[in-house]
C-alpha cells in the first residue's frame, strides 16, 4: 500500500507535467509509422495539428496523428498499392473500437497513460501489450501489440488478434511477457483473461495486469483477493493498489466523447469514479522449477 500511495502522489511527474510527457507513438516503431502515413494523400493535416482528416470511400473521417502513427507502425504491407489500403483499414478498426466499446470482447479493453505504460514495461521486462485495441495500442513496446476486434482481417496488419471468445484462447499462453490493461466491468468479466494469464505464468512467462476493478460496495479489494489465482506453477503478486479516482482509465485518449451518448465519457480519459485499480504480476512459481524470463 505504501508504494501505491507514493506512486499516486507522483501524478504531476507521471502524466500532468507537460515537459515530462511520453508520446504514445514514440520509439522506433512510431518513427516508422509517421513515415508511412505522411506519404499518403489520404491523410490530410489541416490548420489544427491535433487532428487528421482521413479521406476514404468518398468520406472524411477524423483521427489524431498519434493514432494514425500507431496504426501505420503495424501495417505490414510494404508495397505502394498496399500502403494505399491503409487509410480505409485504419478507419475500419477504429470505427469498430468505437462502435463495439460497450459490448463484446472490446468491453474489457482499458487504457492508462503512456508514462505508466513505459514504467511498467521497464520495471517488469515486458516485451509487448495484449488485449488492446485500435484506439488504445501504443508503439512503446518491442513486440507488435496483440489486439481485440474482428476488423483486423487480412494479412496486411502486422498484429496478432486476441480472440477472447475462442475455446482454446484461455488455455494458450501468450508467447512473451505482456502488459494488459483491462476493465472488470462486472463480476466474472475477466475469468477467461485470468486463466490465460495463469497459463502464461505456468509456462514460464510473466503477465502484468492493470485492472480497473468492478465496484465492491465501496470497499477496495485486499491484497489477498487475487491469491486464488496462484497455482503450483504460477505465483501472483499484488504490486499496487490505486484508490478510486486516482488513476485515469481512458479508452481512447485524444478522441472526442460521443456527445449523443448517455455516458459522460465514452472515449476520453476518465478519473475512474467508483472504480479502483490494481496492478498484478503473474509469474512462474520458483518452487515449481519454472521462472519468468
Amino acid at each position: 500500500m505504501e508504494r501505491s500511495a507514493h506512486l499516486a502522489a507522483m501524478a504531476d511527474s507521471l502524466w500532468f507535467a507537460p515537459d515530462r510527457r511520453i508520446p504514445v507513438d514514440g520509439g522506433a516503431a512510431g518513427r516508422r509509422g509517421v513515415g508511412v502515413w505522411r506519404q499518403l494523400q489520404a491523410f490530410e493535416m489541416g490548420k489544427d495539428p491535433t487532428v487528421l482528416t482521413v479521406h476514404t470511400g468518398g468520406l472524411r473521417h477524423g483521427m489524431t496523428p498519434e493514432r494514425a502513427t500507431c496504426l501505420a507502425a503495424v501495417w505490414a504491407s510494404r508495397t505502394w498499392p498496399g500502403a494505399q489500403r491503409l487509410p480505409a483499414a485504419a478507419v475500419r478498426v477504429c470505427s469498430e473500437a468505437v462502435r463495439e466499446r460497450g459490448r463484446g470482447p472490446l468491453r474489457i479493453v482499458a487504457q492508462i497513460v503512456p508514462e505508466l505504460l513505459a514504467w511498467l514495461r521497464d520495471a517488469f521486462g515486458l516485451r509487448g501489450e495484449a488485449l488492446t485495441s485500435a484506439l488504445t495500442m501504443s508503439t512503446l513496446f518491442e513486440a507488435a501489440p496483440r489486439v481485440v476486434g474482428g476488423a483486423w482481417s487480412g494479412g496486411e496488419w502486422g498484429v496478432e488478434v486476441d480472440d477472447v471468445t475462442a475455446e482454446e484462447w484461455s488455455r494458450t499462453p501468450w508467447p512473451h511477457n505482456v502488459l494488459i490493461t483491462i476493465d472488470e466491468h462486472g463480476q466474472g468479466a475477466l475469468t477467461r483473461v485470468y486463466k490465460k494469464a495463469v497459463a502464461t505464468a505456468e509456462a514460464g512467462g510473466r503477465v502484468v495486469m492493470v485492472v480497473q476493478e468492478a465496484p465492491q460496495e465501496g470497499q477496495q479489494k485486499s491484497r489477498c483477493a487475487y491469491q486464488n489465482l496462484s497455482s503450483n506453477g504460477a505465483a501472483v503478486d499484488a504490486v499496487l493498489f490505486f484508490p478510486a479516482g486516482t488513476l485515469a482509465f481512458g479508452h481512447a485518449a485524444g478522441w472526442a466523447n460521443a456527445t449523443e451518448s448517455v455516458y459522460a465519457n465514452t472515449h476520453a480519459w476518465a478519473g475512474g469514479g467508483e472504480e479502483e485499480g490494481s496492478v498484478l504480476q503473474l509469474r512462474g512459481n520458483p518452487g515449481s522449477g519454472l521462472s519468468s524470463p
